[in-house]
């Protein structure tokens, strides 16, 4: 009897295994793109829809010079999308259009591109306009996805989303309106080189959430934020950024009007940190709302949840580094002259292996986020060893000195 059960378990396994390998091989010789990659990953993709709003979204993305081959795959994928849904697409190159630099007097490139957006938009833009400001390096993945779903309701004015790798609020993407609001924040948020420290200072990147604070934030958070600021001084690299941002999280995740525990700083029960009654919102780290990712995270492996990825630069392609990723796309190349038509899909070829379910993705996500909200507690508590540390510091300096102008007196 065990020898006959063995031999139809031994059976089975061969018609799994056959059955298996047949799916593979017939995967293998299928170009698996939007309009069937729901034979890979087992479950629906998401469908395509109609744009209702497209005249009144521009996609804008400022580069300072020519040199953007690095960026080629990135840039080609979203003015592609573009022309399929009839966006606004602007690639906007300040070194070449003047027009939109002349009151930009920024040193640091990195804020002098908010000043330049609030200039293009000014002029190039009706009011109550949506912006979608994209870094050049940020690609779409999953070209039917809607920027529709993502971007403002009712009254939210700004949009920012949260990074996964780190503490930070991302600076290379965000929805903004043409109005004065908005125009107000881009401003402010530029003229924030002027006011950086003569340290490390992490550029634009960094920069941000002091404006969130200054802006955003109507309780008195002077003693806290002064406490913060002095790490900002010191900043050498970019591990003291990272304390520093923790820090100024602290203050602004505890000043959202919808936190929940003052103990749970990064919770992800709730989809956005919202500020200004709802005007202002950062979209967190696990939430459906978020529009892209770093493409490294997980390996390059992606799902039909994610929109664009970002860190899409040609020289970390299979890179030694750790932004190294290996593309989701067969081809690296756009044929331009597809994506008007119906079969503007062809354009995003998939390599098999990177794209995943859903659930998949939401589950290895959900592990690298609690990995880095724990780092964030360390950071937030290494942050208050430094401060209380320089204290004790400075205080042994003043009596010191107290005690070496005695002996001045004395003798």
């Amino acid at each position: 009897m065990e020898r006959l059960n063995l031999l139809f378990f031994n059976l089975f396994f061969i018609l799994l295994y056959n059955g298996a390998f047949s799916k593979t091989k017939y995967l293998s010789k299928v170009v698996i793109d939007p309009s069937n990659v729901s034979l890979v990953i087992g479950e629906q993709f998401t469908s395509k829809k109609k744009s209702k709003q497209n005249y009144k979204i521009h996609i804008v993305t400022i580069v300072p010079n020519d040199i953007i081959s690095d960026y080629s795959l990135a840039i080609n994928s979203v003015y592609c999308y573009a022309l399929q849904y009839n966006y606004n697409y602007k690639l906007l190159n300040s070194n070449k259009e003047k027009e939109y630099t002349k009151n930009c007097r920024q040193d640091d490139f990195m804020y002098q591109r908010h000043c330049i957006l609030l200039n293009y938009i000014t002029m190039r833009t009706n009011h109550s306009d949506i912006i979608l400001f994209l870094d050049a390096d940020m690609a779409v993945i999953n070209p039917n996805q809607l920027i529709e779903n993502f971007m403002q309701k009712k009254n939210e004015e700004i949009l920012f989303y949260e990074r996964m790798y780190n503490h930070e609020i991302m600076a290379g993407s965000y929805f903004i309106k043409n109005n004065a609001y908005g125009l107000k924040f881009l401003r402010n948020w530029s003229n924030y080189d002027f006011q950086k420290p003569n340290s490390f200072d992490g550029s634009d990147n960094v920069g941000l959430h002091n404006v969130f604070i200054d802006m955003f934030v109507t309780k008195n958070v002077t003693r806290e934020y002064n406490k913060c600021k002095e790490l900002w001084k010191r900043s050498k690299n970019f591990n003291d950024l990272r304390i520093y941002v923790a820090c100024l999280r602290v203050i602004i995740n505890n000043n959202s009007e919808k936190i929940v525990d003052d103990k749970n700083l990064n919770a992800f029960e709730i989809d956005a940190y919202s500020y200004d009654n709802g005007k202002v919102k950062v979209v967190k780290k696990l939430s459906k709302q978020k529009w892209a990712r770093d493409i490294w995270l997980e390996a390059s492996k992606w799902s039909s949840q994610d929109f664009f990825l970002h860190d899409v630069k040609l020289k970390n392609l299979n890179s030694s580094n750790f932004r190294t990723w290996t593309s989701p796309w067969r081809n690296l190349f756009f044929n331009i002259s597809k994506c008007q038509d119906d079969d503007y899909h062809e354009n995003w070829i998939y390599n098999t292996e990177l794209v995943k379910s859903r659930r998949y993705m939401k589950s290895q996500l959900r592990e690298y986020y609690l990995k880095i909200n724990d780092k964030f507690r360390r950071d937030v508590i290494e942050g208050r060893r430094i401060l209380s540390r320089h204290r004790i510091i400075k205080k042994r300096k003043s009596i010191n000195s107290i005690f070496k102008n005695h002996l001045k007196i004395l003798f």
